[in-house]
């Protein structure tokens, strides 16, 4: 790791960084698409990883902008979450609505094309 001129502000950035990173994590596993929130905290650990006092303020400035946005985030990957399984109910109930039609006209529809497809046909005892 490299020194930096102000060091107890940039270990005490890096425990924040940790800190956002493992809350973003959270609401990935929640369903949240932490794609852009997760490229930003890159580009803050690059900033930092300069060590100029400009870039760790503006490093702090992005975690503190994605800390901020997590709820959010969370809140629409419970919201994602919510309706996909609320498509997989409503596809399952349909399913299930197809396979009885199925099951009920299926015979009929299979006698009544056979039946058609043979009504020509003269049948004589021998």
């Amino acid at each position: 790791m490299a020194t930096h001129g102000t060091g107890a502000s940039y270990e005490a950035l890096v425990k924040e960084l940790e800190e956002v990173f493992f809350a973003l994590q959270s609401a990935e596993s929640m369903g949240a698409n932490v794609t852009s929130a997760a490229h930003d905290l890159n580009h803050a650990l690059a900033l930092m990883e300069s060590g100029s006092e400009q870039d760790l303020m503006e490093a702090a400035s992005i975690i503190q902008q994605v800390n901020s946005s997590i709820p959010g985030l969370t809140a629409e990957g419970e919201t994602a979450r919510r309706m996909s399984t609320a498509g997989l109910a409503t596809t399952l109930a349909v399913l299930a609505v197809a396979a009885a039609l199925v099951y009920l006209f299926m015979p009929r529809l299979v006698w009544r094309i056979w039946a058609r497809g043979r009504r020509d046909w003269k049948v004589s005892a021998q």
